[in-house]
């Protein structure tokens, strides 16, 4: 009987080593995914950042031309109206 009681000891003693190594494991695979969370929020806030950015530039961009389109137009109705009040 104390060689079974040894044997299971040593089957205990090894279940538990084997189990602090997987706990360590997880606690690792754990952090590592933890990494990876913050890692992705950043490059989300990140890319969020710039198609804000993208965005207003381009509707300041459109403002623009939108403006230069009016005063082209403005300028071609003043020419129109120049030269039907000489004809």
């Amino acid at each position: 009987t104390d060689q079974a009681v040894n044997a299971l000891n040593g089957r205990i003693d090894f279940t538990n080593k084997d189990l602090a190594a997987t706990q360590e494991s997880l606690h690792t695979t754990q952090n590592s995914l933890s990494d990876c969370f913050n890692e992705v929020a950043v490059v989300r806030s990140d890319l969020e950042r710039n198609v804000a950015d993208t965005e207003a530039r381009l509707k300041n961009d459109i403002r623009q031309k939108q403006q230069e389109a009016f005063e082209k137009i403005g300028q071609v109705e003043q020419q129109a109206e120049l030269r039907s009040a000489e004809a």
